[in-house]
């Protein structure tokens, strides 16, 4: 017999969701990079073939996402993220006597 599952145990997650602000801000600091506005975008390459459908050839598209893509832009958008807030290049101070 199969034991009840508890309604107040912890549910397994199957998916883990990103913002993204969080996605940009992980691949700026992935590239390394410390300064100047980013904004995370796609490179798309488009196919086009032919697909059955029930009984019959239909011609069709297919989007296929080759990369991933960061690019620098001049004013702040949605997407984008401050390189030198979210990944501040480290510096070292030395004290002066």
């Amino acid at each position: 017999m199969k034991k009840a599952r508890n309604p107040f145990a912890p549910i397994a997650r199957n998916q883990v969701n990103f913002p993204w602000h969080d996605v940009t801000t992980a691949l700026v600091k992935r590239a390394g990079l410390h300064e100047g506005l980013w904004q995370v975008g796609f490179a798309f390459n488009l196919r086009a073939m032919n697909v059955q459908v029930e009984k019959q050839f239909l011609p069709a598209a297919m989007a296929v996402i080759e990369q991933v893509v960061l690019s620098r832009v001049e004013k702040p958008t949605p997407l984008s993220v401050d390189a030198a807030v979210v990944n501040p290049e480290k510096r070292i101070v030395l004290a002066v006597h």
